[in-house]
Parts: C-alpha cells; sequence; structure tokens
C-alpha cells in the first residue's frame, strides 16, 4: 500500500505525527511553514489537511512569512483550542524576523477566545503590538498556561483577565507578571528571574500569592541565603517540587518550611557530589518522614530515595557537567547511618559503578529486608572509568611515555642482530625485562571482573539491558557477562529468582532465547522468573 492510498483517517494520523515532531535543519515542531507544505503535496492531502482541524491548532510563528500566514492557520483550526507559540528574533540567513506585528496580533486577538496555551520567546526587543495582547486587560476565557522566556524587559506590565493554570517564566521580571500570580496557579515555574529571590519575595509571591500549587519548579541562582527568616510553606497541595542553580545551602533551608513531610516527588539539582556538611543536611531533609524502600544509582550519578509504601520519591542530580562523581563510600556511610541498609527492599544499579557501589555496601551491608537487586548492562563493563575504550586505550597510547620505565616492550626482532650478541657474549648476562601487560588483559582486569557481593536475603535479580547496547565484538558475549554477575553474588537464600526477559539476549550476534538461557546457565539456587515464564 501506498501513501496514496491511505484512508484520509490514517493519512491524517500521519500527519500529525509528523508536524508534532519534524525537526528539518534545525527547525521546530508544529512551525507554520511545514503545515502548509503537507497541505501543497497534491489533492488529496490538501483535502485532507484542510479537513482536520487539529493540524493547525498547535501554531509556531517565527518568521514573517509566518506572521501572515496566521490568520489563515487559525481560520482552519474551526473552534478547536489553540496552542500558539511566537519567537521574536533579529533574524538571519534563513529566518526573516517578524515585522507584521499590528497583523500578528490583530489575528490573536480576534481569536482570543479559542487560546488556551501561549508562549512567547524573544531575543530583542519586543513590539510595542505586544501591550494590545496581554497589557491592556484582555480577557481570554479559556487561557490555563503562558511560558514566557526572554532577554529584555516586556513592554508593558501583564495585564489580562484568563483562568491561568501554569505560569513559566524565564529571565523575567517579577514585578512585571505579578497580576498572574493568583491562588488558581496549579503549576509555577521560576527560572532565573529578577530581582533576587529572597525569603520575603519567595514567601510574597509563592506561598502566600498561589496556596494552591500542585507543582513549583525554582530553577534559578538569583537567590538569597533564606536561613530562619522563612517561615513554614502553606504549601499543602504541593505534589511536585523541583529546585536546582541555588546553593545546597538555599536547598536546605527551603526544605526546612516543611516540604519532606507533604510533597510526593522532590528533586535537586546540585552543583557537584561533594559529601560535605551541606550534602549531609540535604540528605537528612529528603529522607525526613520517609522510610527508604528503594534506592536507585544511575550510570548518570542521579540518585532516586524512594518510599514505596507513601510514594514519596526523592532525586538527587546535577544541572552542570562539572559536579564530578558521588564518594560511594562515603554516601552509602551517610544513609547507612540513617539505617538505609535495614530498610532497603529494591536496589538498583549500573554495572558500569557496580566495583564502586559494592564495596561501599560491603561495609554496611544490607539488612534482615528481602532484597531484590536489579541491575542495568552496559556493555561489558563495572568500572565506569572504564567503559569508554576509544579514550582509555587509543591506538598510539602510552608508546613513548616516560612514565613506563617500569616495563619494558618485549620486541623478538630486537633480539636477530646476530653481530651485536657475539659482541656482547662474554659480558654478563642482562636481567629478563618484564614485558608490559596487554590492553586486553589490563582491561580484563580493570573491567570485567565484578566485585564479590553478598545479600544474605537476596530474592530476586533483575538485568535489564541499557538501550544502546549491540552484540559485536567490543562487548564480551551477554550471557557470559551475566555470568560473571551471577558468579560474584552470594546470598544465604536457597532459591533466588533470575528475571532475563529485559537484558538484551536477543541482541546478540547469535540471539539466545530467555528458556534457552535458563536451561544452559541457571543452575544450583538460581531459577527463572514467573515473568520470564509466563
Amino acid at each position: 500500500m501506498s501513501f496514496a492510498d491511505l484512508p484520509s483517517e490514517l493519512l491524517g494520523e500521519v500527519f500529525l505525527l509528523v508536524d508534532g515532531s519534524y525537526d528539518y535543519f534545525g527547525g521546530d515542531p508544529y512551525a507554520l511553514v511545514h503545515k502548509f507544505t503537507l497541505s501543497h503535496v497534491c489533492t488529496a492531502w490538501r483535502s485532507t489537511a484542510l479537513q482536520l482541524p487539529l493540524l493547525w491548532t498547535h501554531l509556531y510563528v517565527k518568521t514573517d512569512p509566518d506572521a501572515l500566514m496566521l490568520p489563515t492557520a487559525l481560520t482552519r483550526s474551526g473552534s478547536m483550542p489553540l496552542d500558539v507559540r511566537i519567537t521574536w528574533n533579529s533574524g538571519g540567513i534563513f529566518d526573516r524576523a517578524i515585522q507584521n506585528n499590528d497583523a500578528l496580533i490583530d489575528a490573536l486577538l480576534a481569536h482570543r477566545a479559542l487560546l488556551k496555551r501561549l508562549t512567547i520567546d524573544w531575543v530583542t526587543k519586543l513590539p510595542e503590538a505586544l501591550t494590545r495582547l496581554i497589557g491592556s486587560g484582555v480577557e481570554f476565557p479559556i487561557l490555563e498556561e503562558i511560558a514566557a522566556r526572554g532577554v529584555d524587559k516586556l513592554p508593558c506590565k501583564v495585564d489580562i483577565s484568563a483562568p491561568l493554570r501554569s505560569l513559566s517564566l524565564q529571565s523575567q521580571y517579577y514585578s512585571e507578571w505579578e497580576s498572574l500570580l493568583t491562588p488558581g496557579l496549579q503549576r509555577l515555574e521560576i527560572d532565573n528571574c529578577y530581582p533576587y529571590l529572597d525569603a520575603t519575595r519567595l514567601q510574597t509571591i509563592v506561598f502566600r500569592a498561589c496556596p494552591n500549587l500542585r507543582e513549583l519548579i525554582l530553577h534559578t541562582g538569583h537567590v538569597l541565603y533564606m536561613s530562619a527568616n522563612l517561615s513554614n510553606t502553606p504549601l499543602q497541595h504541593l505534589r511536585s517540587l523541583s529546585l536546582s542553580m541555588m546553593d545546597t545551602s538555599v536547598m536546605v533551608d527551603i526544605l526546612r518550611t516543611g516540604f519532606a513531610h507533604i510533597v510526593p516527588e522532590i528533586t535537586t539539582l546540585v552543583s557537584d557530589y561533594s559529601m560535605n556538611n551541606e550534602m549531609k543536611a540535604l540528605l537528612a531533609e529528603l529522607l525526613r518522614g520517609i522510610t527508604l524502600t528503594n534506592l536507585e544509582f544511575s550510570w548518570t550519578h542521579r540518585l532516586d530515595l524512594v518510599d514505596r509504601d507513601q510514594g514519596m520519591r526523592r532525586i538527587i542530580s546535577s544541572w552542570t557537567a562539572v559536579a564530578g562523581e558521588w564518594n560511594w563510600r562515603e554516601l552509602w556511610a551517610e544513609l547507612a547511618s540513617r539505617n538505609v541498609n535495614h530498610t532497603l527492599r529494591v536496589l538498583e544499579l549500573s554495572c558500569v559503578n557496580w566495583n564502586e557501589i559494592i564495596p561501599a555496601i560491603a561495609a554496611h551491608p544490607l539488612g534482615a529486608q528481602d532484597v531484590d537487586l536489579v541491575v542495568e548492562l552496559y556493555g561489558s563493563s563495572f568500572d565506569y572509568k572504564y567503559t569508554y575504550n576509544d579514550e582509555v586505550y587509543s591506538d598510539d597510547d602510552d608508546e613513548d611515555n616516560d612514565d613506563d620505565d617500569d616495563y619494558v616492550d618485549v620486541d623478538d626482532d630486537d633480539n636477530d642482530n646476530g653481530n651485536e650478541s657475539a659482541q656482547n657474549e662474554d659480558e654478563e648476562e642482562a636481567p629478563a625485562p618484564t614485558p608490559k601487560p596487554s590492553r586486553e588483559r589490563e582491561r580484563f582486569e580493570r573491567e570485567l571482573v565484578p566485585t564479590p557481593l553478598n545479600i544474605p536475603n537476596l530474592r530476586r535479580i533483575v538485568l535489564t539491558n541499557s538501550w544502546y547496547y549491540t552484540g559485536d565484538e567490543e562487548n564480551i558475549p551477554r550471557v557470559e557477562f551475566i555470568g560473571k554477575i551471577l558468579d560474584a553474588i552470594s546470598s544465604d537464600a536457597a532459591t533466588i529468582e533470575v528475571c532475563v526477559s529485559g537484558a538484551g539476549l536477543e541482541e546478540e550476534r547469535e540471539p539466545v532465547s530467555v528458556s534457552a538461557y535458563a536451561e544452559q546457565h541457571l543452575k544450583g539456587k538460581w531459577t527463572l522468573c514467573s515473568h520470564c515464564l509466563s
């Protein structure tokens, strides 16, 4: 069947999929030019596009031709709610900046009754015409979401009437948007806004003005120390809190207002993973009021702390690429001091962190709980530092490095010179040189041997596959890799379930079925889990 044979309903679904994901030469989804291109291919495509109002409800305007096409697109959307994004920039070789601002604003005002989401971005001075849209008291009866991201001030203070539920502000001035900070808001995002966020401003514009928030995102370095000046939060309905770009001590001050007791999901993005007093204080606040049942160590160094019984999740990750790495011994010791090793029921980690995490756990072993171990399989490595082989073992690595004086490369060709041997036959024989270990041996010793792990009450081990794994010559066979993990694990349990249905066995050069793997490789206490058997 060709595209020409597709029913119009199915072709319409294809149009919607393409429209939402199109990114040609760095373009953006929902750009107007893409929609008009689809509607000009042939008569059948045009008919489908014009009879599909949903195709014209998500509109992105960033060039002057877009602005000229907007009225037509709005008409084609019929009575559907509208999602409109406008970008004002200074133009470039391929993009012509919006010039017809009055016509653009007129078109939006004519359809204001259907505007549900409005996003404005700008990297240049905004037109005065924008005042007619957002600064003159216009009523938008179904407008629920506004997002603003810019590098310059608005031409006016925002003055609209709308049942707003979500407000996202990036690099904005609080004073220009304060009229929208109301009890109706359920989601508020503040990203590096001005002036500095201190205890008084946080309580005024967030805690008191928006008491019904469900989601609060504070990603800002423009913040002052809060300390004791911050009183308890009245945000009793909050379900998600995200803190980033501020000092860890400020995060602790904010959390101490009582968020830990009421918010199911808290995310903290720190600048480094050092286990200093501030990080210990952050862990203390994140763990306050919860009993840790699940612990997830991601290979990206993200740490998830989960209380499955209460439905609570605490996340520590980083907002910068220079955050360093966790000191796993210090981190696990801190968690163990809070009895985590005795309450944990699920431990999830990546194999590339195995040889760092497991020794830390050995110092404070897991306790009496039955434990599930989840291991993400990544290539053939148990050590993060040696995961990227092309960086560690380049072709010319250490060829002329003076630091390798302890080793002497052995080259049989150097011993074939008869004349030189004859001249030195009467000399005392030199000690035999120590051959330098092969790169394969170094890699085997450093990467491919997992540190032994003992979990007295291990109930099940689940092996999952990284989505980018391929069974090629750079990796040992997955079956062999899994065998190394199982050989490294000891337990007092009589039987231990093994789940390999998602372990990537089918990605091997010679795919292995789950049943074949179990029959050939699971012996003794290891048994295939019920999930794999079904």
